[in-house]
Parts: C-alpha cells; structure tokens; sequence
C-alpha cells in the first residue's frame, strides 16, 4: 500500500499536468511582447519578477533579459550579459553575415554557461530555477543564463555529528555546494551524478551520487526508478524522499541512513552504496542502510582501532540498556524479587516507602516526563533549551522525590536509560518504541513478557531488508569477512576488501541462478 497522502497529490497532480499542458507547452513565437505577456500571465504578474527590456545591439532588435530578484547574482548578470548585449559592435567582427542567435551566443555573451530553449514551459522552469533568460524580437528561441546566486550558509560543522578527530565540514542546503564537497572528497572520473526533479509544485533538485563500477547496476538501476514514480506536489526536506522510497514498509527502522557530513557520505559511497542529495536540505541519504551503522562512527575509523573496538562495544551495552533496562526493572520488582540480591532489595523497598503508585505505572510516567523534558530541549531556543533541561531534570526530579512521588532508583533507571539512548541516536525511533513496548509486555507477564518482545524485536530486525539488502547483515546472514567491522574493529590494512552485504541480494540470485543452471545440466 501507499502512504495516505500519496493518492490524494497524485490525483491533482495528474488534474495539473492536463491544465499546464494546454497552457504553457507553446513554442516560442517571433514577436517579443506576446512571448511576454504569456510569462507574465503565467506567473501572475509577481512583484519579485523582474522584465528588464533594452536594445539588443549591433542588431537594434528589441530584447529583454527575465529572472527573479533574489536567486540571481547580480553582478554576473550584469558584466556578463547586459553589459555585452547593450554596448556598441565591434569594428573586427562582420555581424551582417550571422544569424543573431549565433552572433549572441558566439560573440556577446561571456557567461560560462548558457542555453538555448524553444517553449515558454522551459523559460518559466528555468526562471524559477534561479536563471536569467534572454528573449529577443523575431526570434523564435531564447537564452537560458546560468546566473545563479543565491545566499547560503557556510560550510560549517554539523551540530548533529560532532567529532573531536576528523574534518569539520558539514554539508549546507545548496545542492550544487554539496556536491562539490563530494567530489573534493572523491577525485575520480567515475563519480557519477545524477539530476531529477520532484514535486509538481516545489520543482526540488535531487541528486543521487555513486561512484561506476563500485555501485551494484541493479541499485542504482531499482534507485532511479524509484525516485522517478515520486509523484506527489512538493519536497521541502529529504525527509520527504527518505518515507517515500521505503514505500508501504511501515517500520520502525531507519531503512535508509542520513548524514550531514561529506566524508561519512563518501566513505558509505566507497562501499558501494548510494548517496541522495536533496536541495534544501543539509541532510544527505545513503542507501542501503543497514543495522550496523548504528553502532559506527568516523572517529572510529580515524583512531586506533583498540579504541574503535571498545568504544562500539559500549555503543552497543548502551542500546541494550537504553532498551531492556526500564522493563526488566519493571519485571524484577513486579514478578521476580528472587533475582535481586537481598541488600538491593531492602535499600529499593526503604526508598519507595511513602510512593502512590506501583513500579510500572512510576516507570512509565518518568518515562513520558524524560521525553518531554527532552523535546522542550530541543523545541525550545538554544540557551533556553539548557535551562530548561537543567532545571527539569535536577530541581524538578529532586522535588518529585522528596515529595513521595517516584523513588531514587526509578529515577537513576530513567536517567540512564534515557542517556544511553542518545548514544545510538540513529536508532532513536526503535529505542523509543521498544522501550515503552517492553516495559507494557514486563508489567503484564515480567521476564516472560520481556523474552516474547525481544523475540519480536530479533525477528523484525532479521526479517527487514533496505533495498533487498538483509538489515542484519553481516550478522544474519553472517559474512565473516565483514565482521571485521563489527563487533571488533581491525586495523585498516586488515580490511581491505571491500564489504559483502551490499551486493549480498545480486550475490544470492547469481549464486541461486548458476545453481539452477547446474542441476539443468545434471538432468541433461
């Protein structure tokens, strides 16, 4: 099934596309004032649409240059185009024998890259794209200018991705910036990009970037197709793109990666994956994505390798607490005393003297108190955000203690939970969900309820593929010579074959395929 919404743009889009056809897909005509009034009727006579009409010399032909003010650079637009197009000829150039779009393009525009067009549809597409059109009376075709100029932000570190060791740029929300920040990262001629438009509104850039003969065809072949279906009115993040592409998988796992830094993007491009780049948006996707990219970081590949190895193992005691602590909590003082050691049970029995509510029910509102205190911090102005998380999480949880509201030890277990969590934040949503899911499951039925999720979990998690990849992967299936990059992490030059996985669903249907012939042969 599709999204909910997906049906409801597509059929205005479809609506749309009959309307535009009928009218803006004319060709351009000779007489320049009625190719004018057609864009101005088109685009609704818009205040930041700016018509600036001259004389075209050394022709005397009335022409006038179109754009919109604010996605250009003047100056180029200027020194370039007008410049040239408005000054007397040139006494050593013989203009009687060219054609006057020749002489143009040949002789008077100096700007590096122009274009030319032949309907009004292409001169609204590239307006509102950022370039300047040139349009010129009796010709019956016009000149699309790249004079893009728009403001940006500069390349900076990523708030979402900081590292002590490694580059500090971060990618910014002009796509033609980001990949230029890959290709200083991958100096090779078989980088390959690849340009759509999505949105029958918005009109979004999206880029896929991959490198040629590292990428499987058949991912970048099922990739294209994918971003080419998108049918729906407009893309503003590349949120959009990422929910889109995974389709009717309702899961809780993030099937597809994202990332704001370039040489995380390019190293995921190196293991043949592929790269999504989304105009808008600092948010580059990668795909396939798989489990154990949760449990990685560039500082690990940057450092020593004894340190990348202890520093995922404590990734991955994190996620499990962040998890299971909360419910087994929950179970061992609801079910299974017994498993606690005697002098814990007296001290957790001495501090919920006084508590109204039983174990689950003090858990499960900490829980919800954490992540409110959470989003406010996030919601909320930056400086603001920090008192607010201060005061939420020491004044407010010390006075709910003294008050007999919650014990100590649910609020140490909230607190570490919550913390561990932010460890493995690419895995956010399954922690979230997850950990309310078990607690519920460890207050109905304790240790048992907690095995059953878990199972439930494990099987989700073996049982999901990202782009007909295993999630697990190389886990279950297990690939021993990815596991190199695992659970510990070798030293660079042990790890120098490129990963399995992500080629593992074309090795499977070769393997299945030469198999078959085989038996084909056998039976002969």
């Amino acid at each position: 099934m599709k999204p909910f919404f997906y049906n409801l743009f597509k059929k205005d889009n479809n609506k749309r596309k009959i309307n535009n056809s009928n009218k803006i897909d004319d060709f351009i005509t000779k007489n320049l004032e009625q190719n004018v009034v057609k864009i101005k009727n088109i685009l609704n006579s818009s205040c930041d649409v700016v018509f600036r009409k001259f004389v075209l010399q050394p022709f005397n032909e009335n022409a006038v240059v179109i754009y919109i003010d604010g996605l250009i650079e003047p100056r180029i637009l200027n020194e370039n185009a007008l410049l040239q197009l408005m000054q007397s000829t040139n006494p050593d150039i013989n203009y009687e024998n060219e054609n006057i779009t020749d002489y143009v393009s040949n002789h008077l525009l100096t700007v590096s890259e122009i274009k030319k067009i032949n309907t009004i549809s292409q001169i609204i597409d590239a307006i509102l794209s950022g370039e300047s059109v040139l349009l010129i009376n009796t010709s019956n075709c016009a000149f699309q200018i790249n004079t893009r100029g728009w403001k940006s932000r500069n390349v900076d570190e990523p708030p979402s991705e900081s590292v002590v060791r490694g580059p500090r740029e971060g990618f910014v929300e002009s796509i033609r910036f980001n990949t230029a920040l890959l290709r200083r990262k991958i100096k090779s001629p078989n980088l390959i990009f690849e340009n759509f438009t999505v949105g029958s509104i918005s009109k979004t850039d999206v880029c896929i970037a991959y490198i040629k003969d590292v990428v499987s065809n058949d991912l970048v072949i099922e990739m294209r197709k994918k971003i080419e279906s998108i049918n729906i009115d407009y893309i503003l993040e590349s949120g959009y793109i990422e929910q889109l592409l995974v389709g009717s998988k309702t899961t809780i796992l993030p099937l597809i990666g994202n990332t704001e830094k370039p040489d995380v993007a390019a190293a995921k491009m190196f293991e043949g994956r592929i790269a999504i780049l989304t105009d808008g948006t600092p948010f580059v996707l990668t795909a396939p994505h798989l489990f154990v990219e949760s449990l990685q970081s560039s500082e690990d590949y940057y450092n020593k390798p004894w340190r990348g190895t202890i520093i995922r193992w404590i990734r991955i005691i994190a996620l499990l607490l962040s998890i299971f602590l909360p419910a087994i909590y929950i179970a061992a003082l609801t079910y299974h005393l017994e498993i606690l050691p005697t002098q814990l049970i007296i001290t957790i029995a001495a501090s919920r003297q006084g508590i109204p509510f039983k174990p689950t029910s003090e858990m499960l509102l900490m829980l919800v108190f954490f992540e409110v205190l959470k989003e406010a911090g996030i919601r909320m102005p930056k400086h603001i955000g920090m008192a607010v998380s201060i005061v939420g999480g020491l004044i407010l949880g010390e006075a709910a203690v003294k008050a007999g509201i919650v014990s100590n030890p649910t609020v140490m277990v909230t607190a570490l939970s919550g913390i561990c969590g932010f460890i493995v934040m690419p895995q956010d949503t399954l922690v979230l969900v997850s950990k309310f899911a078990l607690a519920i499951l460890a207050s109905l039925s304790g240790l048992f309820g907690v095995l059953i999720g878990s199972i439930m979990i494990l099987i989700k998690l073996t049982s999901s593929t990202s782009f007909g990849v295993p999630y697990l992967a190389p886990i279950a299936p297990t690939i021993p010579n990815d596991l190199k990059d695992v659970f510990i992490k070798y030293p660079l030059w042990r790890m120098n074959y490129k990963p399995k996985s992500i080629n593992f669903s074309k090795k499977v249907q070769s393997n299945n395929q030469d198999t078959k012939q085989a038996g084909d042969k056998d039976e002969k």
